[in-house]
């Protein structure tokens, strides 16, 4: 019916076929009668609901792209080649795409109207995309401190329960948000050893505790702090209080306390002590002491990750313990 003749054909849609003739495009009818002729277009596209995009020849030459516009069946430019990319009209409405990249979209009506103005759909967009970035880290950020929580956490079951293996004891896991505990007796006595993530004003996330029962009234908190890590204010603030034991290592301590005197402190300090004070020093920067409500409690400002300072922690804390039920004992001595 149509003789070959043509570069390029569309199939017919709405009575018009595009077709194109080197430079030369247009539209035909099925008669072959060329109903649409010019050299102004680089590409044209298939009529849909009464209109065909067409993409007008850049006034810089033929090679370069140019942007894309609407005309009627009668070649009437009806909708002016501004976009940068465009879809066919479907049910009223065309896509459009506008700037660098066609970053700005939206719809277009018959009469060329923004029904989606594009500077808003980009605003929306941006808005959008910023959103979900944020959703995203935030999801990362969890599952990375929930990973973490549960390497840290089997680090800790770990080394514990190699502590139960060597004490006799066993280990309390408790729920996902629970730290494990450590159980085991010393001398018939019952030993918790644990740690709680806590904010302090020693520094560092966590804390290492060692529990024991004791059955006395006296209420007394020692603390001994690490010069080298205290400020200048912190200096002068404990500097009354500073520890005189006669022992030069020893009295780089400060101490804190409720005692009437730092005698009683001195006669806590026996060699063993001393020693391990001296080698717990470099792990915090703080060890605390105190005996309340029938309770006794070490309490070591640091996270202890290695299983020697475990034993190190709370062979310190026992000590001070026995010590501390030892003096007990001297005392009713002396009043009976």
């Amino acid at each position: 019916i149509i003789e070959f003749q043509y570069d390029f054909a569309e199939p017919f849609s709405e009575g018009l076929a595009a077709v194109g003739q080197g430079y030369l495009m247009g539209y035909i009818d099925r008669l072959g009668e060329r109903k649409i002729e010019t050299l102004n277009y680089n590409q044209i596209s298939k009529f849909s609901d009464g209109l065909a995009r067409v993409k007008v020849r850049s006034k810089d030459g033929y090679f370069k792209d140019g942007l894309w516009g609407y005309i009627n069946p009668s070649g009437r430019m009806v909708i002016p080649p501004k976009y940068d990319w465009a879809w066919d009209f479907s049910g009223g409405f065309a896509r459009v795409g506008i700037g660098e990249n066609s970053i700005k979209r939206g719809y277009i009506n018959k009469k060329g109207t923004l029904i989606w103005d594009p500077a808003q759909w980009e605003q929306r967009y941006v808005v959008h995309q910023v959103l979900k970035n944020i959703i995203l880290l935030i999801l990362v950020g969890i599952f990375w401190n929930l990973f973490k929580v549960y390497s840290e956490r089997t680090k800790e079951v770990f080394i514990l329960n190699r502590q139960a293996v060597k004490r006799g004891g066993k280990v309390e896991i408790g729920g996902l948000l629970q730290e494990p505990k450590l159980h085991f007796t010393r001398g018939g006595i019952d030993v918790t050893v644990y740690r709680a993530q806590e904010t302090n004003v020693y520094g560092g996330l966590y804390t290492t505790y060692l529990q024991m029962p004791l059955e006395t009234d006296e209420h007394h908190f020692i603390a001994f702090y690490a010069r080298k890590r205290a400020s200048r204010d912190s200096y002068r603030q404990f500097l009354a209080s500073h520890l005189k034991s006669e022992d030069p290592d020893i009295d780089r301590f400060y101490k804190i306390d409720s005692l009437d005197s730092n005698k009683y402190v001195r006669e806590f300090l026996i060699p063993d002590l001393r020693r391990n004070l001296l080698k717990l020093n470099p792990l915090c920067q703080a060890f605390v002491v105190s005996v309340a409500q029938k309770k006794f409690m070490a309490k070591f400002n640091a996270d202890i990750k290695k299983e020697e300072d475990y034993d190190l922690f709370i062979e310190t804390g026992v000590m001070f313990y026995e010590r501390f039920c030892g003096m007990m004992k001297e005392k009713k001595k002396e009043n009976p």
